[in-house]
């Protein structure tokens, strides 16, 4: 928050455990933000961070939030970002999960 305005939702899922996989998604309030999707892949395949802004269609944004609680709950059930986030590195084609 800043000066009163919501300016981002943060959401981090990761695994307490090796190898660790992780995912960190950021929805943008500010007008300012580009109109697109970021997938930060520099430690692909366990890590992504994912930006976008609030502007998203309804349905980008939820693939964005799609986290597979599944494999977090199951002790070496997600070994990288796409197991956490299906279709994390599609997101910034626009392309969904299959």
């Amino acid at each position: 928050m800043r000066d009163g305005k919501l300016r981002c939702v943060t959401v981090i899922e990761a695994t307490g455990w090796h190898p660790v996989a992780s995912v960190l998604i950021q929805e943008w309030f500010d007008k300012d933000a580009s109109n697109r999707f970021h997938v930060g892949s520099n430690r692909k395949p366990s890590t992504a961070t994912v930006e976008f802004p609030s502007s998203k269609p309804e349905l980008q944004r939820r693939q964005a939030f799609a986290v597979n609680t599944d494999c977090l709950v199951k002790a070496g059930g997600c070994k990288s970002a796409e197991d956490i986030l299906p279709g994390v590195w599609q997101l910034e084609t626009g392309v969904g999960p299959e």
